[in-house]
């Protein structure tokens, strides 16, 4: 295990190019929600909407949901799912008694940044009921901490999976409130994302550090590169990805087609002694990857092969850093395992090494 002073920029999430040793199916998922959106827009003799940006990923930044109306939680790997939530989108049905659905997400900005200028992002999917031809409205709007109303805009309804982006002046810092509300028609099926974004607008990283801040990676993170991996699994290099540890290759990668049993997954071992401030304190482990199908599992085993935590990875289309919050009780040697087995398509792609962070101490 090293620590890395040597951080790298990452490259902007728009831009889908894999190496070639990486597979073409991860990629292709990863921009789904936009193909999604231009092969159901339903009028053949209009022009197709432009292909939207993909959502930002900043974990400073995530307004999570706070309140809900005429909606249930659910699952949908179309989604972002930043934060891994068994259940990521709000999804709404609407009918005669029900013609309207919203949701409100909340974020705390403890400063303002960028001279208070700040761009708000949603992600939903307004689907048109069969027959009906009036099509649903989605308004999407922003208070700040004072209440007042920042800005709101009717949102054109595509049909697909949509990103809308409203930008505003944040006057405080405080409690922000995103808001989507959707419906005015008879009939309507909807889902919007579980969480939204509220992040600084147009900034560019002055260092490597500044770039890799949305991630949750710092200079005092530490590196544990793969002690091995098993299945399908390959080596590369994706500008998708962080390379803090600047890995000559920093991806792995794995993609599994047809009804076939698989069983892919990546090992990581590390010695925790007392002396490095490890054992006895609340950790954070890190893994970047792009997970768009089914779910996985991260298994930490510590001395005597005993099982110290298990979390389960959902999938997302976006391109996350997601951190597993855990704490050591004894020195000794640990092991990290991914593992992604099922029947059916699958598809990873993934940062190489795990990152763990000291948290600080309650």
């Amino acid at each position: 295990m090293r620590r890395s002073t040597a951080l790298a920029a990452r490259s902007p999430l728009a831009r889908l190019r894999l190496s070639a040793s990486l597979s073409l199916a991860v990629a292709m998922s990863l921009v789904g929600a936009i193909a999604q959106t231009l092969s159901q827009y339903d009028d053949p003799g209009a022009e197709p909407p432009a292909a939207q940006a993909p959502m930002p990923f900043d974990l400073r930044h995530v307004a999570t949901t706070l309140d809900t109306r005429g909606g249930e939680r659910a699952r949908d790997a179309a989604f972002i799912n930043p934060l891994n939530e068994p259940e990521n989108v709000i999804g709404w049905i609407g009918g005669p008694e029900s013609r309207a659905g919203d949701v409100t997400y909340s974020v705390k900005l403890a400063r303002i940044e960028n001279d208070g200028r700040y761009v708000a992002a949603f992600q939903f999917r307004m689907i048109d009921h069969e027959g009906i031809q009036q099509r649903a409205r989605m308004i999407a709007t922003v208070e700040g901490p004072d209440a007042r109303i920042l800005a709101r805009d009717e949102i054109p309804v595509t049909g697909g999976i949509q990103v809308a982006t409203l930008p505003i002046e944040a006057p405080m810092p405080g409690e922000f409130r995103l808001k989507l509300r959707c419906g005015g028609v008879r009939h309507f099926m909807g889902a919007a994302a579980s969480c939204a974004y509220l992040v600084p607008a147009q900034v560019t990283p002055l260092t490597e550090a500044d770039a890799l801040a949305p991630y949750g990676v710092t200079d005092a993170t530490l590196y544990v590169p793969p002690e091995g991996v098993f299945g399908e699994v390959q080596t590369g290099s994706s500008p998708l990805l962080i390379n803090p540890s600047r890995d000559a290759q920093n991806a792995l990668s794995w993609a599994v087609s047809g009804p076939t049993v698989h069983q892919c997954g990546v090992r990581w071992r590390f010695s925790a002694e007392r002396n490095q401030g490890l054992v006895g304190r609340p950790l954070s482990l890190g893994l970047e990857m792009a997970f768009p199908v089914d779910t996985a599992r991260l298994t930490l085993i510590g001395p005597g092969q005993r099982t110290v935590a298990q979390w389960v990875i959902y999938a997302g289309t976006d391109t996350r850093t997601l951190w597993f919050p855990t704490q050591l009780t004894e020195p000794g040697e640990y092991i990290v395992e991914l593992i992604d087995a099922g029947v059916g398509r699958s598809e990873c792609l993934l940062y190489r090494q795990l990152m763990i962070n000291m948290l600080p101490e309650l």
